[in-house]
């Protein structure tokens, strides 16, 4: 497993083919006459994580697994990220998801599909 979110689990060929996380730090900047400006530290901004995943019909049903994401985004409830390692990285909500059909039989039906995941970390 490399991570799961929430019911979701990430693992062998459903592993990220993207993981970025990222830590943003805000400061605000104080504007001084005749002198350069000054900067304040004002705390730190949630994180962010975004995940591409490829679901493949031969390891997988596409539809099931973009469904459950996205019943965990019309959840519109926090959730645990949990890496494989065992570590928690916290809870976190879906802000962004979306889908880009790759490959579909003639009649349609889907193949594969890559799912691109935007999530943020939900502080009480």
């Amino acid at each position: 497993m490399f991570a799961q979110l929430g019911s979701v689990v990430f693992g062998l060929l459903k592993a990220p083919t993207k993981f970025e996380q990222r830590r943003n730090y805000e400061w605000a900047e104080q504007s001084i006459v005749e002198r350069t400006d000054r900067l304040q530290y004002t705390g730190r901004k949630a994180e962010s994580i975004e995940l591409t995943i490829l679901f493949h019909s031969t390891f997988c049903d596409p539809e099931e697994e973009y469904g459950a994401l996205k019943k965990i985004a019309d959840d519109a409830k926090p959730v645990p990220f949990i890496l494989g390692t065992g570590e928690v990285l916290g809870n976190y909500v879906i802000v962004s998801i979306g889908r880009t059909v790759t490959q579909t039989l003639p009649n349609g039906r889907l193949l594969s599909i890559e799912v691109d995941l935007q999530l943020k970390e939900y502080v009480k």
